[in-house]
């Protein structure tokens, strides 16, 4: 029963996909990300102060060029989502983080500084970009010379989402930024303040395990303890995950409020609305709930319902081999 569900909510989330004017371009893109900020961490010490503040082993920045991660508040809620990157010069850190809030992930680090040697200072010379192929997910890196001191690496939370590029010069921009946030409802990926409110998710809701953003074999960290409790308990009744409409109700979709209500046929609720972006938008629903209903609805202002599907992201088939309500809800 539940197979045929996924089933039809598949056969559904295609054929409103093929009728909307949003399709995904064929060619690769790219796109300058003007609500991203670097932060630059420098000092000896500092992978010790970043190890005591992020929810990834940020000694993988030896072996990998970039690295996602999370800052969690002592009840173990999300505070802010960042990527990292070790500077080409090798004595310092990158930090990229959502442009609203990098004063407030500039204070939250230097707040457990304490003694060790370290500082931290937003890096306005360097601009963000981003380089990939919306449909596809294999992308060499941009067949063109980069200046001298741009720094570029994968993204490190899905293969889906290309290249970051880090740089001080001006790179043509190809794409609305919108479009890249579209790529990323695609895959249940939130990102920045506007999709979670700093202390109200918990990681795994966040679909943070997925996309790399946790290690459970570092030592201690803030939020740590929740954490843990949360994986080894094997649970998460709720996730973040991706909601198709269609392109009549665009218009009213831009009103709609964060937190607004989602709910099924019944008029039950199922979950609450995060953010959107052109014709996908990102929820945080109770898994069962939302896959068991056969319908729907975004409660938008004077109480109109929206219709919408739920679209399951990518990974989700890539990771089980049939539609299982409990590999869902397990980690």
């Amino acid at each position: 029963m539940l197979i045929s569900f996924a089933s039809t909510w598949l056969k559904r989330s295609q054929a409103w996909i093929i009728g909307s004017k949003a399709s995904f371009s064929s060619s690769p893109v790219w796109c300058l990300l003007t609500n991203r900020k670097i932060l630059k961490v420098t000092g000896p010490d500092r992978m010790a102060l970043l190890q005591l503040v992020l929810s990834n082993d940020v000694l993988l920045l030896n072996e990998h060029r970039s690295l996602y991660s999370l800052m969690l508040n002592k009840q173990g809620r999300i505070m802010y989502d960042v990527l990292l990157f070790q500077d080409e010069d090798g004595k310092s850190t990158l930090v990229e983080c959502d442009a609203d809030v990098h004063a407030d992930v500039l204070a939250f680090i230097l707040k457990y500084r304490m003694r060790k040697t370290v500082d931290v200072v937003a890096d306005n010379s360097r601009s963000v970009y981003v380089y990939y192929l919306p449909n596809q997910a294999h992308i060499q890196e941009p067949p063109i010379n980069l200046p001298d001191g741009t720094l570029i690496a994968k993204d490190p939370r899905s293969k889906y989402l290309g290249f970051r590029i880090i740089t001080e010069s001006s790179l043509i921009s190809t794409i609305a930024a919108g479009c890249v946030a579209l790529k990323e409802y695609s895959l249940a990926l939130g990102e920045g303040s506007k999709d979670f409110i700093p202390g109200t998710c918990f990681p795994h809701e966040t679909n943070a395990r997925q996309f790399k953003g946790l290690n459970f074999n570092k030592g201690c960290y803030i939020g740590q303890e929740l954490t843990a409790r949360i994986e080894y308990a094997g649970v998460v009744r709720k996730r973040f995950l991706p909601l198709l409409f269609h392109v009549d109700q665009l218009s009213k979709l831009c009103t709609v409020q964060y937190n607004s209500q989602v709910i099924c046929e019944q008029n039950r609720l199922v979950g609450k609305f995060k953010n959107a972006a052109i014709h996908y938008a990102i929820a945080l629903l109770n898994v069962e709930k939302a896959v068991q209903s056969k319908q729907l609805f975004l409660v938008a202002e004077k109480g109109n319902r929206l219709p919408c599907a739920l679209h399951l992201p990518i990974w989700w088939s890539e990771k089980n081999e049939q539609f299982s309500i409990r590999r869902c809800l397990c980690n």
